[in-house]
């Protein structure tokens, strides 16, 4: 069954445009780690949420999300992402991370 890996991030104030970059560079790294999924960037635009900032991520099931993850988590550029991501400079606090698979 599908397995969909959402991250959803709150921009620091003054960084929004920080954060939508952080995300795009990291969807083109994950594709170019494997292109075997989709990856998606969504931001709340109204309420109390506005400016929220997810990146979703759809794999073919679990055994893929596993085999991608370790390959992500060899590679230099992937990693790069991951230091921007959480580093002391981080343009954004994470909110949520979680894993959904789907149900018939």
């Amino acid at each position: 069954m599908p397995l969909l890996s959402v991250k959803t991030f709150r921009p620091h104030p003054g960084k929004s445009d920080d954060t939508l970059q952080l995300v795009r560079d990291a969807r083109r790294e994950m594709l170019r780690v494997d292109p075997n999924r989709t990856v998606r960037i969504f931001q709340v635009q109204d309420g109390e949420r506005a400016g929220e900032v997810s990146i979703m991520i759809e794999y073919a099931d679990r055994d893929a999300f596993a085999r991608i993850r370790a390959k992500e988590q060899a590679d230099p550029g992937w990693q790069a992402i991951g230091e921007r991501a959480n580093g002391p400079d981080r343009p954004a606090e994470t909110l949520s991370y979680d894993q959904m698979t789907e149900i018939e």
